[in-house]
């Protein structure tokens, strides 16, 4: 397996908010919810965009859709964000809450 060495890695964070614009259907609703600004939400999808290299959400007066490469990385993005939650609380032996984990969006 090869290293990302171009500083282009997915980051958590990107990805957490990329799951709240999903759950949440649009970048203001994200920034209340999540207490951001709705620009600073909006720089995080552009900068996500930018980093996978594809559009991943329609944006329109009513709100945001996902893309099919936005919909694929729901499912990834799922998958990191219950990884990461596992590994820190097997390494801080805390038991996994179900609860905690996020749930794959669904429409």
């Amino acid at each position: 397996m090869g290293m990302n060495t171009d500083g282009r890695d997915l980051e958590l964070s990107l990805l957490r908010t990329f799951l709240a614009v999903v759950r949440y259907g649009s970048m203001s609703r994200t920034a209340t919810a999540v207490a951001k600004t709705q620009p600073a939400v909006s720089q995080q999808m552009l900068r996500l965009e930018k980093i996978t290299g594809q559009k991943l959400l329609h944006r329109d007066p009513h709100g945001v859709k996902l893309t099919g490469h936005g919909e694929l990385l729901v499912t990834y993005a799922t998958q990191a964000i219950n990884l990461n939650e596992e590994v820190l609380a097997r390494l801080r032996k805390k038991p996994i809450s179900r609860r905690s984990r996020y749930r794959q969006h669904q429409s």
